[in-house]
């Protein structure tokens, strides 16, 4: 299902627009330059903490507290237990473990909006369509904010609301486990839901078994607005491996030369082994925020040419070529701005790294450059070698004489 506005985009507010995006989108290539500059030391400074940690780490026995250990970075592989079990009432679910997660959604409406631009020249007109489709969702969406709220009413509340319980003491055998800790310990696996005989009233005279969730509403195969479904996830129990400050009974984020120290694997797993994955986790984050930072500045770049798209858009089928031109110019500028960045702030922590790196980056402009000019340059031979076109009416020899 769809709704369809359009909106006549008028000269003046084109224009305007333009000249607000001339604004914004140097704003957003000044913050991309700087996200950039500030995630090449925050890599750099990373690695040397965990580089650091791995020198200083001592692998330590879970099962007793050596008090000659306080205060140093350890390392340690033990069986996490809880004191009690975690209840949900409500359902009568009842688990031994680290996190007991209800999980709830309702099937309501959702509206998705798309906006494009239609005509060309001055006769140019936005075009926003809402569709509304049926989803489950585990947040209420307020349908009187819909574009057209009268055929796509949710129901205001969700009787039962998504909950997280997470036990009040952790032990890592002899240990206790911070929350810093336990917050860190995410794997989860569902649980199964034999019966309702243990839940509330309510639950019992509402609810319905489907496999592993229980149902509020009259068909699981057929939901109507307004139904909702619960299941149920916990994080259990097992080996685990951290790597942390000893203090006393417990642990503390160790305070390395930049940063903090406090790494937990659901698992089994060497102290190297964490530092390594560690590593990796610092390098994905870190092309991570480079490819986000590539893309902020080249949409702020693009933002700067929207006057001169804008003008361009008076005349029929200009404005398309124009805006594409110059959406590919901004992302190239954006790529050699974006490595000279980078080339930089590694010169101000790692001086050979970025060295190398803005040479690289200076020998992919020279190329670029010779590539333009050379192609130019065939045309232009080309065009000289290319024999004059024959005259339309050839002159007709005169065979008689």
């Amino acid at each position: 299902m769809a709704f369809t506005e359009s909106l006549r985009v008028g000269v003046g507010g084109r224009i305007g627009r333009a000249f607000f995006g001339v604004i914004v989108g140097l704003i957003l290539a000044i913050a991309a330059g700087a996200l950039l500059f500030w995630n090449e030391g925050r890599t750099v400074k990373r690695h040397r903490d965990l580089q650091a940690g791995a020198e200083q780490v001592i692998t330590v026995e879970s099962s007793v507290i050596v008090p000659g250990n306080e205060g140093k970075l350890v390392h340690l592989i033990g069986q996490t237990a809880t004191d009690g079990p975690l209840v949900d009432a409500e359902f009568g679910i009842e688990e031994q473990a680290v996190k007991l997660i209800r999980d709830a959604e309702m099937f309501q409406w959702v509206e998705d909006e798309h906006t494009r631009t239609e005509g060309s020249g001055s006769s140019k007109q936005k075009v926003t369509e809402y569709r509304y489709e049926k989803k489950w969702e585990s947040e209420v969406l307020d349908s009187a904010n819909f574009k057209e709220p009268a055929e796509h009413q949710n129901p205001r509340s969700m009787k039962y609301r998504p909950q997280r319980l997470v036990a009040q003491k952790v032990m890592l055998d002899a240990f206790v486990l911070p929350d810093f800790l336990v917050g860190k310990i995410n794997k989860s696996e569902p649980v199964a839901i034999p019966n309702l005989d243990r839940a509330s009233a309510a639950v019992q005279a509402e609810g319905k078994l489907a496999g592993d969730e229980v149902y509020f509403g009259e068909n699981p195969d057929n939901p109507q607005i307004g139904d909702v479904r619960v299941s149920f996830k916990a994080v259990r129990t097992g080996i685990t491996s951290i790597v942390a400050q000893q203090a006393g009974e417990t642990f503390a984020k160790f305070q390395a030369a930049n940063g903090t120290i406090e790494l937990l694997h659901e698992g089994a797993a060497s102290s190297q082994e964490m530092f390594q994955q560690a590593e990796a986790q610092n390098s994905m984050i870190a092309w991570a925020i480079r490819g986000g930072g590539f893309v902020a500045m080249g949409v702020g770049l693009s933002m700067l040419f929207g006057p001169l798209v804008a003008v361009a858009g008076f005349i029929p089928f200009l404005g398309g070529i124009v805006g594409r031109g110059t959406a590919i110019i901004a992302f190239l500028i954006a790529g050699i701005v974006s490595s000279s960045i980078i080339a930089v702030a590694w010169i101000a922590y790692r001086p050979l790294i970025g060295i190398s790196v803005l040479v690289l980056t200076a020998a992919c402009i020279v190329l670029l450059v010779k590539a333009v000019r050379k192609r130019k340059l065939l045309q232009q031979q080309n065009s000289a070698a290319e024999p004059p076109p024959l005259p339309a009416n050839p002159p007709q020899r005169d065979l008689k004489s």
